[in-house]
């Protein structure tokens, strides 16, 4: 079953055999086995066996493994779940909400401009 988030569900980055998002029908990270709140950041889930995690549980665990990694929980292998791009698609996530963040409180306009209000 591969069943890939699509649109603005989801970050994705090129063909990483990763994505950044929740997946609801998961209550918590394999790793730490701590419940998802809403107040966490970053999920990393993994295509090829839909294992979900913390972001920072995943980079903790992989600080004690080498590349290329695999799952934690069933051990397959991937081809492009590195520090280096779970790093990038963190930082890409981050600014991602960043904006949104801003665009909500209306510091921001959808075009990147100063609001009215602001001005």
């Amino acid at each position: 079953d591969n069943h890939k988030p699509e649109g603005d569900t989801a970050t994705r980055k090129g063909n990483l055999d990763f994505w950044m998002d929740i997946d609801d029908t998961i209550p918590s990270c394999s790793i730490c086995f701590e419940q998802y709140e809403p107040t966490d950041h970053c999920y990393l889930n993994l295509d090829i066996c839909r294992h979900q995690y913390h972001v920072d549980c995943i980079l903790g665990w992989y600080e004690q493994s080498d590349e290329p990694f695999q799952c934690p929980c069933c051990r397959r292998d991937t081809t492009t779940l590195t520090k280096e791009n779970i790093l990038n698609m963190v930082k890409l996530m981050r600014r991602e909400k960043e904006g949104m963040e801003r665009v909500a409180s209306g510091i921001v306009g959808d075009d990147g401009g100063r609001t009215g209000e602001d001005l």
